[in-house]
């Protein structure tokens, strides 16, 4: 038998037999191939398995929602929906019965911008959306936040992305567990700003995909305008608790009265996060000393630079309390390079900048100096000491591009009480601004 031929095959004949019976049994091949893949791929296989429908029927998608916190003020409530729509760059609430009666929501806190859903009822479901739900996309849960000011780093790191991470982790339960990577967040600012977060701030886009790894969406994206999502649980809203920035000078009360601070275990959670993801590591300090002062300076260039650093630097060293002292400018370091400076920080002397949300990152017993100067002119140790431009105006005065010398007479004390702080406080934020 092993010296016979073995028979010959037609390779149309086989052919047409594979293709028989891959039709016969598309199903059961289909199923095979979902066991292979969240066998051997894991979890992340199965979820992105889970976003892909066939076909829904969008009667049956019937939306909801509830208020977890509404005290009666838009910019306090926050709402959680159930089976929201995403279609053409909209948000729909599909119903059967009576209209739903969805409660005014605010979703900035710098401008009065408000949360937009349009109800719909099931006989009025356009055709286009019905031949766009043949090939939906199912989100288990989502974030809807306005990003104002997002490519500022400031502005993009410390409100923007925690936003996200403030709705999902207090209102959705999504707070860093391993079901985070089924939280998608969605972008509804109008008008929307193309300018992406990965093309021009990568900072913000990497800790975003540390916080919840998966997709993220901005609603007026050309790219998903034509397809369905279906957002099986969404939360939008401010909340009360919510002044990550104190707002402009004529801001600052109306801030005060409408938001607390920040709950501190949300935030903790958030810089926990991000400390996590990035692997920092924070050495022992001594609160007795002797300390590791930073300078953080801006480039000439861009204002507000301390065109005296050096001297600065050189007073400092002289002072028994320090071990070393350092300049560093943030405009070339990526974002870990950048926390990695903060964290290894026990008193940071810098000016106003959006820099200064990495001080989230410094460890838990620090001193934070923050801009001030005094000029012989009484008008600009007015301008750098209380914000106060001169009459007349200043070139450069009112966007902030005015570069300053610091006063060594006034810097050494205000040291010498950081210094002592240091054994007596976890954190301090010192007001170095005479009166």
């Amino acid at each position: 038998m092993a010296d016979e031929a073995l028979p010959l095959v037609d390779p149309k004949s086989q052919h047409d037999a594979v293709q028989s019976f891959c039709a016969a049994n598309a199903r059961k091949l289909a199923l095979l191939l979902v066991l292979f893949l969240t066998s051997s791929l894991g979890l992340g296989a199965k979820l992105w398995l889970d976003t892909k429908e066939t076909s829904v029927s969008l009667d049956q998608i019937l939306g909801s929602h509830e208020c977890p916190f509404d005290d009666g003020v838009p910019a306090h409530r926050v709402c959680v929906f159930k089976n929201l729509v995403m279609f053409q760059g909209q948000l729909f609430y599909i119903y059967s019965d009576a209209p739903p009666e969805i409660p005014d929501i605010q979703v900035n806190f710098h401008h009065d911008f408000h949360f937009e859903v349009t109800p719909v009822h099931v006989s009025a479901i356009s055709p286009e959306m019905h031949a766009a739900a043949t090939q939906p996309e199912t989100i288990q849960a989502a974030t809807l936040t306005w990003r104002q000011w997002h490519l500022n780093y400031y502005h993009g790191l410390g409100e923007s992305v925690f936003e996200v991470h403030a709705l999902a982790c207090k209102w959705l339960h999504y707070c860093g567990g391993a079901n985070s990577t089924q939280l998608a967040p969605i972008f509804i600012e109008r008008p929307g700003d193309q300018a992406s977060w990965a093309q021009f701030l990568p900072a913000a886009e990497t800790a975003l995909k540390c916080l919840f790894p998966g997709p993220n969406y901005f609603i007026g994206d050309e790219r998903v305008k034509n397809k369905v999502f279906v957002l099986k649980t969404s939360a939008a809203g401010i909340g009360p608790f919510n002044r990550k920035w104190r707002g402009f000078f004529e801001q600052g009360d109306e801030f005060k009265k409408s938001y607390g601070p920040v709950d501190r275990s949300v935030a903790k959670a958030y810089r926990e996060r991000l400390i996590k993801c990035y692997k920092l590591q924070y050495k022992k300090l001594d609160p007795a000393g002797p300390f590791q002062v930073t300078i953080v300076n801006r480039a000439y260039h861009a204002g507000r630079h301390m065109v005296n650093s050096l001297e600065v630097t050189q007073k400092l060293q002289e002072m028994p309390q320090v071990s070393s002292t350092r300049v560093v400018y943030m405009e070339p370091l990526s974002f870990k390079e950048q926390i990695k400076v903060y964290a290894s920080s026990q008193v940071l002397l810098m000016t106003h900048g959006a820099a200064l949300v990495n001080i989230m990152f410094m460890p838990e017993r620090f001193v934070f100096l923050p801009e001030y100067a005094a000029l012989p002119a009484d008008q600009k140790a007015a301008l750098l000491e209380t914000g106060t431009c001169p009459p007349g105006g200043l070139p450069g005065c009112d966007d902030m591009r005015l570069n300053f010398a610091v006063d060594w007479n006034l810097l050494h004390p205000a040291m010498q009480i950081a210094f002592e702080d240091m054994n007596s406080k976890h954190s301090h934020v010192l007001d170095t601004v005479q009166g």
